[in-house]
This record gives structure tokens, sequence and C-alpha cells, in this order.
């Protein structure tokens, strides 16, 4: 995703719909809690923690 300042997010394709790409977040550990992919993700499919 374009939005993540520290790249996050990595789009992947999803095995049972290899037309669809999907954000993975695989490098949750570099997250600095800015928000900006909650605000940006249409679906509303993303939540952010902080642990």
């Amino acid at each position: 995703m374009e939005v993540c300042p520290v790249n996050v997010f990595e789009l992947q394709e999803i095995a049972e719909h290899p037309e669809t790409l999907k954000a993975v977040p695989v490098r949750a550990e570099d997250c600095v809690l800015c928000m900006e992919c909650v605000g940006k993700c249409i679906e509303q499919a993303i939540k952010v923690e902080a642990k």
C-alpha cells in the first residue's frame, strides 16, 4: 500500500482468487501507528492496535 510511510504492507495474490490482490502486513513490527492505512481503506478492513 502506497499510503504507508514505513511500507508495512505488501500486495499479494490470494490463492482462491488469483486475480485479486490483498494488502498483507508483512512488516507489522515496523508500524508507527500513523493510521494512514485505516483512513484510506474503503472497505474498512484494516484494524490497527498497539501491543
